[in-house]
């Protein structure tokens, strides 16, 4: 009877650590039973960022909705940033949809409204540009979503909590 236990833990060992498994992203996770949808929607604040070498952290959150299909995960966001960092108080919302590429790795921000205040009293200006934004996918668990972007001039690492 043990045996027939001890061959159905090495053949689920063997399915779950095969050598065609692998992380998905960079920092992890291994494996999850969620979704990457299910793991992206929510409401995320930033931690940690570091910008060209430098760290700073401004009150920025953002807010992923997920209405695409599991198997390709997009939705609609919002994103807010309050400039801290500088002490200006400036104040900065982007409103639009985000996708995941093909291979999953990373996360596309259309941005579609954008609106920012520069803490002057000259009050909020609008604007409805349309740009897309790509960031590299690190870590994506339940409570973590670490996101990055480089390019040969330029290097911004984000990391967000589940609020």
């Amino acid at each position: 009877m043990r045996a027939k236990y001890f061959i159905w833990l090495l053949v689920i060992g063997i399915v779950f650590c095969s050598p065609g498994c692998k992380k998905k992203y960079e920092d992890g996770p291994f494996f999850s039973l969620r979704s990457k949808g299910e793991r992206l929607e929510g409401t995320w604040r930033a931690v940690y960022q570091r910008e060209n070498g430098r760290e700073f952290l401004n009150d920025h959150t953002i807010t992923l909705e997920a209405t695409g299909k599991k198997s390709e995960p997009s939705g609609e966001y919002f994103m807010y940033t309050l400039y801290t960092s500088d002490g200006s108080g400036a104040e900065q919302t982007i409103e639009g949809s985000w996708a995941l590429s093909g291979d999953k790795e990373e996360i596309y921000f259309r941005n579609d409204t954008y609106s920012y205040n520069p803490n002057d009293g000259s009050g909020w200006e609008t604007g409805y540009w349309k740009f897309t934004d790509a960031y590299e996918i690190r870590r994506l668990t339940n409570k973590e979503l670490w996101l990055e972007v480089e390019t040969p001039t330029y290097k911004l690492s984000l990391e967000f909590e589940k609020e």
